[in-house]
């Protein structure tokens, strides 16, 4: 996939995560490729979040109630990691919102993982240097705000890269499972299970 410089919005890009989805061995289904029953990485605590967020992750197109394992404040933006039904999102809101959004954030997911290799994405190597074991990637620019984004979906944890955070720019993590560090103007967001992450 190369990088696009259009906005994606959140149905655009999930909706092409989930019916595109690709392993190195070829395109599958969703029905031979995604776990069901019980989700280790639903049993996270999710992050103090404000109404306010929680009605704007939840505004249309989205469907359900999206549980906010994790927040992280940077660069006038809150960037928040969700579960929503089976799949790992992320969404990028203003710090500045005064009210709930009537339409849903920027943002992309990608479908929980159960077998084999992660999706094909030029960005692939990102998420196995972070999180043990499968999982599964999507990714997406996020205009005006930073310069690309990659998150990776496993059983017991996710992560999000977010590439192009201005240098002077200090990130604040919310929740228990919560954790952020810097690689130069690349910053990642990690939450979820220990174990289910790689040690830095």
């Amino acid at each position: 996939m190369h990088r696009s410089k259009r906005f994606v919005s959140a149905a655009a890009a999930l909706a092409a995560v989930l019916t595109a989805a690709c392993t190195a061995t070829g395109s599958t289904t969703p029905t031979d490729n995604y776990a069901t029953g019980p989700w280790a990485l639903d049993q996270v605590t999710g992050a103090p979040a404000s109404s306010l967020l929680h009605a704007s992750v939840d505004a249309p197109p989205a469907k359900g109630q999206a549980k906010i394992l994790g927040l992280v404040e940077v660069a006038g933006v809150n960037i928040a990691l969700t579960l929503r039904g089976n799949s790992c999102e992320a969404y990028i809101l203003s710090t500045s919102l005064a009210e709930p959004m009537t339409t849903g954030p920027t943002g992309f997911g990608a479908q929980r993982p159960a077998r084999g290799t992660p999706s094909s994405d030029e960005h692939q190597s990102y998420p196995g240097t972070v999180l043990s074991g499968t999982y599964t990637q999507a990714s997406g620019t996020t205009s005006p705000y930073f310069d690309y984004l990659s998150l990776g979906c496993s059983e017991k944890s996710m992560s999000v890269k977010v590439e192009g955070v201005p240098s002077d720019a200090q990130a604040v993590a919310i929740g228990d499972s919560t954790r952020v560090w810097r690689q130069g103007r690349d910053l990642l967001v990690t939450v979820g299970q220990p174990e289910g992450l790689r040690p830095r």
